[in-house]
């Protein structure tokens, strides 16, 4: 699967620009495909998350963000 960004669809710089673009579908049933859930995943993250540079920094910095959100609510 090919990462497109919103910004590389239409060329102008907004605050979703860095968002995976999300393809159309005509069905709902191509609505629940994993493309699609995935990209909503994806785009949901905050932004130190997909920011990312690789595979460890982004499962560490995710699994202290579930902590902090765990510990929070004790």
């Amino acid at each position: 699967m090919r990462r497109v960004t919103r910004g590389q669809i239409s060329d102008r710089k907004t605050r979703n620009s860095q968002q995976l673009n999300i393809p159309l579908c005509k069905t709902a049933a191509g609505q629940r495909t994993f493309q699609d859930r995935i990209v909503n995943l994806w785009n949901s993250l905050d932004k130190d998350l997909q920011l990312c540079k690789g595979s460890v920094d982004f499962k560490n910095n995710l699994k202290a963000k579930m902590l902090d959100e765990f510990l929070k609510q004790e």
